[in-house]
Protein backbone atom coordinates (compact mmCIF):
# COMPACT_ATOMS: atom_id res chain seq x y z
CA UNK A 1 0.00 0.00 0.00
CA UNK A 2 1.12 3.58 -0.52
CA UNK A 3 2.17 5.53 2.00
CA UNK A 4 2.34 2.64 4.75
CA UNK A 5 4.26 5.08 6.90
CA UNK A 6 1.10 7.05 7.49
CA UNK A 7 -0.85 4.31 9.35
CA UNK A 8 2.28 3.21 11.56
CA UNK A 9 0.67 2.31 14.96
CA UNK A 10 -2.61 1.53 13.42
CA UNK A 11 -4.34 -1.41 13.61
CA UNK A 12 -5.27 -3.33 10.03
CA UNK A 13 -9.18 -3.07 11.02
CA UNK A 14 -8.73 1.14 10.91
CA UNK A 15 -6.28 0.91 8.08
CA UNK A 16 -9.00 -0.72 6.05
CA UNK A 17 -11.43 2.15 7.34
CA UNK A 18 -9.43 4.55 6.71
CA UNK A 19 -8.69 3.60 2.89
CA UNK A 20 -12.60 2.95 2.21
CA UNK A 21 -13.34 6.29 3.81
CA UNK A 22 -10.58 7.94 1.76
CA UNK A 23 -11.77 6.34 -1.51
CA UNK A 24 -15.53 6.71 -1.10
CA UNK A 25 -14.28 11.06 -0.49
CA UNK A 26 -12.02 10.90 -4.14
CA UNK A 27 -14.17 8.64 -5.79
CA UNK A 28 -16.16 11.18 -7.90
CA UNK A 29 -13.01 13.17 -8.78
CA UNK A 30 -10.06 10.52 -9.59
CA UNK A 31 -12.55 7.30 -10.62
CA UNK A 32 -13.13 7.61 -14.69
CA UNK A 33 -13.58 5.46 -17.29
CA UNK A 34 -13.70 2.31 -14.83
CA UNK A 35 -9.95 3.46 -13.90
CA UNK A 36 -8.24 5.59 -10.87
CA UNK A 37 -6.33 8.24 -12.10
CA UNK A 38 -4.00 10.21 -9.52
CA UNK A 39 -1.57 12.73 -9.37
CA UNK A 40 1.02 14.55 -7.37
CA UNK A 41 -1.22 17.27 -7.16
CA UNK A 42 -4.49 15.91 -5.87
CA UNK A 43 -3.04 13.99 -2.93
CA UNK A 44 -2.76 15.33 -0.16
CA UNK A 45 -2.25 14.22 3.35
CA UNK A 46 -3.39 15.81 6.84
CA UNK A 47 -2.78 13.96 9.77
CA UNK A 48 -4.40 14.43 13.30
CA UNK A 49 -2.69 13.56 16.77
CA UNK A 50 -5.06 12.74 19.11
Amino acid sequence: MFGKVFFEGINKVEQIQIAKKVQQGVFHQLFHNDQWYADYKRIRVVAVKK
